[in-house]
């Protein structure tokens, strides 16, 4: 499972736990933005963590472009995340066999 926040993670923590699934021997787990507590549960919780800094400041250079001029052609903008796997998302391969 794939969050899209720290408020849907801990909701699919919440949901698996009663479910009495197992993170990560069950279902592995990750999440999109750090949380304070991701590295407090256990298992830690794999995360990819958005440069907020770096988003901010883009988005600030960009919109001072566009005022000083109003017909520049708009720019896409790709910013590296960084992927910090921890034991939420060390779940077992299973293998089916067909018979």
């Amino acid at each position: 499972i794939i969050t899209g926040n720290g408020l849907l993670t801990a909701g699919a923590l919440h949901a698996l736990h009663e479910q009495q699934l197992a993170v990560p021997d069950d279902v592995a787990l990750a999440g999109f933005d750090e949380t304070s507590w991701s590295t407090l549960v256990q298992p830690a919780i794999t995360v990819l963590v958005q440069p907020t800094d770096e988003i901010g400041k883009t988005a600030i250079e960009l919109l001072l472009q566009r005022i000083a001029n109003p017909t520049r052609p708009t720019r896409q903008v790709i910013l590296q995340g960084e992927l910090r796997v921890r034991g939420s998302s060390a779940a077992r391969a299973t293998i089916i066999q067909s018979k």
